[in-house]
């Protein structure tokens, strides 16, 4: 938060829960929702859940950025071990979002940096 402040960036609020997958922000009032290597804590019913908010909350022109890490070619583990890539996309596409790019990149991840792929999702 500290860094982002002093590289000028600004309306950045971090969102605390106690696990619940509501958002408590109004409709249509965020332009990203960054989903950074989460999905795979999830259920595929929590997933949807969680695609239902961030789709709630963005407005029209907003994104969705996922990192999708431990999918079954990245480190599988848990709930998307048996998964592709692809699988993931549809999940989300299914949400009533359309994918726009495919960014792979050097991410940090546990400490260290490792390739991965971001999503960049708009509504549909």
């Amino acid at each position: 938060m500290q860094q982002s402040k002093s590289e000028g960036i600004q309306h950045i609020v971090p969102m605390e829960t106690s696990g619940e997958l509501t958002i408590s922000l109004e409709g249509e009032s965020v332009q990203a929702v960054l989903v950074y290597d989460t999905l795979h804590y999830l259920t595929v019913h929590e997933r949807r859940a969680l695609y239902g908010e961030a789709h709630r909350v963005l407005t029209n022109d907003g994104v969705l950025l996922v990192y999708p890490k431990h999918h079954q070619s990245d480190e599988p583990l848990w709930n998307l071990k048996d998964m592709k890539l692809e699988e993931v996309i549809d999940e989300i596409e299914c949400a009533n979002f359309s994918l726009n790019r495919k960014s792979f990149k050097n991410l940090l991840h546990n400490y260290a940096y490792t390739e991965g792929v971001v999503l960049s999702f708009t509504k549909g």
